[in-house]
């Protein structure tokens, strides 16, 4: 499969990033307190604002179309910005300790946070309120994922349980099967039937949505898995790694075939991803690190 390669020059310090909804810019957030939008074509910063944040960001993420991004604080709250202003929109204060995750609804309607008090909170977007509180059997999240409907939530233990609830009532739906490790990431195919689960035994879990039962495993990447995504019409899969020795190697990112479970291709990455994603338009995909980020495009 040939794919075009291209860096990408969002300056030293990014930990956040995500594609806007047009596919045409890539807005990333960097250590000195600034958003910025590149366009991919150009490649020139459009846009750049600065954050008027209180307390320092530790953990960062975008709504789909990157027009909000959410912040984990030192104070155990979050907060939630205008990706377009640079302005704060909300402050989300219920947690008692330090905030491990945090992620929006495909249609940026809710935003869950999860925290070492072992609870998982579910937040109005638009008005900043509590709408749920989880705490059936919950640990530290490592991840989370929301159904593209946004009525499920599923949870990533930092133990080797996944949890499956209802956002509109906070009930469990399912515990899913228990893996013999503990799951990094999960995120929805965008039709909302499956679910690809990975985590420390270096394989993929790809999973029926509405029984939970293991559909297909995939196996050959290298490392554990860091990162998942799907591509908008759920015909391929990226993985990302990070290795358990030393979290500053090089590791490999892998394009699937979903509908086989083949390994289509791969490639060296300087580091372990904190954004890997496909832009809205499936035609290419992103990854980066602190220092480093990429555009592939599918040809």
């Amino acid at each position: 499969m040939d794919l075009k390669e291209s860096s990408l020059d969002a300056a030293a310090g990014l930990e956040g990033a995500a594609f806007s909804a047009d596919s045409g810019n890539v807005i990333v957030y960097c250590s000195d307190s600034t958003i910025r939008q590149i366009n991919l074509l150009s490649r020139a910063v459009t846009r750049k604002h600065i954050l008027s944040a209180a307390n320092k960001a530790s953990y960062s993420a975008f709504n789909k179309g990157a027009t909000l991004i959410a912040f984990t604080c030192e104070d155990s709250a979050a907060r939630i910005f205008d990706a377009s202003t640079g302005s704060v929109k909300h402050k989300l204060s219920a947690h008692s300790r330090y905030i491990t995750s945090v992620t929006f609804t495909p249609d940026s309607k809710l935003v869950a946070t999860a925290s070492e008090d072992h609870t998982v909170c579910i937040w109005d977007v638009s008005t900043g309120t509590l709408r749920q509180r989880m705490r059936d059997g919950l640990g530290s999240a490592m991840a989370m994922a929301f159904a593209p409907s946004g009525d499920r939530l599923l949870v990533c233990n930092s133990d080797t349980d996944v949890r499956l609830f209802r956002t509109d009532n906070g009930e469990l739906v399912r515990r899913l099967q228990e893996f013999p490790v503990s799951m990094f990431h999960a995120t929805y195919s965008q039709d909302g039937r499956t679910v690809a689960i990975g985590g420390a035994d270096r394989t993929i879990y790809l999973l029926s949505a509405s029984s939970g039962k293991v559909l297909r495993l995939l196996t050959g990447q290298p490392e554990m898995i860091r990162r998942l995504a799907f591509s908008p019409d759920g015909q391929w899969l990226v993985s990302s790694g990070v290795n358990e020795m030393n979290s500053y190697t090089p590791v490999e990112i892998r394009l699937w075939a979903v509908s086989t479970g083949d390994a289509v291709w791969k490639t060296s990455f300087p580091g372990p991803t904190g954004w890997l994603e496909f832009s809205a338009d499936g035609r290419r995909f992103g990854a980066a690190t602190s220092d480093h980020a990429k555009i592939w495009s599918i040809c």
